[in-house]
């Protein structure tokens, strides 16, 4: 339930992107009444010198050195606001401010409103002080609205969470208003507060030309706009099938005025229009750039790191895979927490050595054997710092995993790379798990629905992903768990090259080369185990992903049922699917038909 919004819970959060005198000056005009403003900057350049003319302990800036687009700086803010104890979030444009009251009455009135509990957004009046607004005379205070722009709202927590964040595959366009329509469709409401007026400069402007004696106004959008305008238009109205008709209409309205009137700049407007539709049909999203990229954002190299490692009976490969921890080339891996599960050898004796001898170590052991998923989570729990690379006993980390996972890691909730599997003596083998397994960027929950690719030991975590993964669930392994979680939160991203030798020997607790942790249970066991991990993962997925819900859902009724009907639904349900169910299998499409037509009889 949202409470009423004050000075202590509300923390505005602005996004800037090549920012002037003039931007500053729209911040002053609402800086006062918030406890702080979290400034995210888009541009390429560091802008700090611009945080001289405010207060600066109210100021809080976050500097990207490049476009990462709307939609993953607004989350940037939401997630530092959340970390300072915000409740409500004002949202605004740089080319933003209020022209006629200030944002305490603004706020004031917000709180007047009778049903505040069910509120995600209220929301001003725009306008663009080029118009005439002064005409404006509202008749009423409250109207609810269907959908508004980004800036100059107040934005519940609570919303959000229940919500999601704003969808980061769109990059910008679009961005608002397919918030706004999770925002209904979850029950909520948008509500204007008429007279509250926010000067809203349109970056892109309008232009008028004489059409045969006709005047027609157009928004005049730079060419690249009508690409993002375009793809996610597209990718929206499939994402809310209720909403298409509307959605495809005013895209169409806008792809007609470009052709019939438009003399700026058409044929490469058009150019961007269709580029839009072909990245569409690939299910590109992100940046327009985004596939050329390594990583879409560089991640803050002064991070301390803290390495969650966990041990038993580990005393034959312990001393070499703790060394390679501690010859990383990344000099702030701060801190290595070590949980032993109650070892019967001397690895508790090897961890009271190291930790005698380096400050980083902490250690802790149970007092009875607690199994590798309850340890890992134990060991996460102790961790602090704000990025966590998880580690196995018996493998040797690269010099260089934790430098190379920082720097690709960006805003996402997990970095991982590819592993060199090598013999008992440390020895290289001439295989990698890029060999059996298409590694690559997760952009889906569904591709953990099934199938997890991503070996703890290959991660780096951002500690934000343990609000929401923890406590583990006990019959699904903790990678495969925290893939799934971190995968409705945006991209997992990788690094395409070993950093970890894994070791491959007897006593491989999971994945020794040729060796699947179920390989030896029957067909129907297999199935019942897929059974009840996609049951329990349609379950936990949050709310706004509609459509991985419905399939995870109907993937579990499928094996439940083991009727021919059920089992025909099954291939529809991975033919419609498989891009993202098969993410991780490497086949080429005629593989991926087939596998989809052996699912009649199989689970994979």
């Amino acid at each position: 339930m949202n409470s009423i919004i004050t000075e202590q819970n509300l923390v505005g959060v602005v996004i800037w992107y090549f920012p002037d005198l003039e931007n500053i000056r729209n911040i002053n005009t609402y800086l006062q009444d918030i406890k702080l403003l979290v400034i995210v900057d888009n541009s390429n350049i560091d802008n700090s010198n611009l945080l001289l003319k405010f207060d600066q302990s109210k100021v809080k800036y976050i500097p990207n050195f490049q476009n990462n687009g709307i939609a993953k700086a607004l989350n940037q803010g939401v997630r530092t606001a959340r970390d300072n104890n915000a409740e409500w979030i004002l949202t605004m444009d740089q080319d933003s401010s209020f022209i006629n009251r200030d944002l305490k009455q603004y706020i004031q009135a917000a709180n007047e409103y009778s049903k505040i509990e069910n509120v995600a957004i209220f929301s001003p009046t725009y306008y663009d002080s080029r118009t005439d607004f002064h005409n404006f005379l509202p008749t009423e205070k409250f109207t609810r609205i269907a959908y508004t722009m980004t800036s100059g709202n107040l934005l519940s927590i609570n919303a959000l969470l229940k919500t999601g964040y704003f969808n980061e595959k769109l990059f910008i366009d679009w961005v608002d208003e397919e918030l706004c329509i999770r925002i209904r469709l979850n029950g909520l409401n948008i509500v204007r507060v008429n007279p509250f007026i926010l000067n809203h400069f349109v970056g892109n402007g309008t232009r008028k030309i004489n059409f045969f004696g006709v005047e027609k106004t157009f928004d005049d959008y730079s060419p690249v706009r009508y690409y993002y305008i375009t793809r996610n238009a597209l990718y929206v109205s499939k994402l809310y099938p209720k909403e298409a008709k509307n959605i495809k209409t005013r895209w169409k309205r806008l792809v007609r005025k470009t052709i019939m009137y438009d003399n700026n700049r058409k044929l490469r407007k058009l150019g961007f229009i269709l580029n839009g539709l072909v990245d569409f049909k690939l299910n590109k999203s992100g940046s327009i750039h985004n596939t050329s990229l390594v990583s879409e954002i560089k991640s803050d190299k002064t991070s301390d790191v803290s390495v969650a490692l966990c041990t038993y009976n580990g005393e034959q490969y312990l001393r070499e895979q703790l060394n390679s921890i501690l010859n990383q080339d990344y000099s702030r891996l701060s801190e290595i927490v070590c949980v032993d599960d109650n070892s019967t050898d001397k690895t508790w004796s090897i961890l009271e050595e190291y930790a005698a001898k380096y400050k980083q170590f902490r250690i802790f052991r149970n007092q009875s054997n607690e199994g590798y998923i309850r340890n890992f989570e134990k060991a996460l729990s102790k961790t602090t710092n704000k990025y966590i690379a998880i580690s196995d006993q018996d493998d040797v980390w690269y010099p260089t995993k934790i430098s190379k996972l920082i720097e690709t890691i960006g805003d996402s909730l997990i970095a991982y790379s590819d592993n060199q599997y090598i013999d008992e003596n440390g020895n290289k083998l001439d295989k990698q798990f890029s060999d059996f397994i298409n590694l690559q960027k997760s952009t889906s929950c569904l591709n953990f629905a099934l199938f997890n690719a991503i070996s703890g030991h290959t991660m780096l975590i951002n500690r934000d992903l343990l609000k929401f993964a923890l406590p583990f669930d006990q019959d699904i392994p903790y990678d495969f768990w925290l893939g799934f979680h971190a995968a409705q939160f945006g991209e997992i991203q990788y690094v395409d090259e070993p950093l970890v030798g894994y070791r491959q020997h007897q006593n491989n607790a999971l994945g020794a080369i040729g060796y699947s942790s179920d390989k030896g249970d029957s067909e129907l066991s297999r199935m019942k185990k897929s059974q009840i991990r996609i049951e329990i993962f349609s379950k936990i997925i949050v709310p706004h992903l509609i459509r991985e819900r419905k399939v995870l859902e109907k993937l579990a009724k499928t094996y439940s049922d083991r009727s021919i009907f059920s089992r025909f639904g099954r291939i529809g349900l991975f033919w419609e699917n498989r891009n993202d169910l098969l993410l991780f299998k490497k086949r080429n499409s005629i593989r991926k038909m087939l596998f989809c037509l052996k699912v009649f009889w199989k689970y994979q």
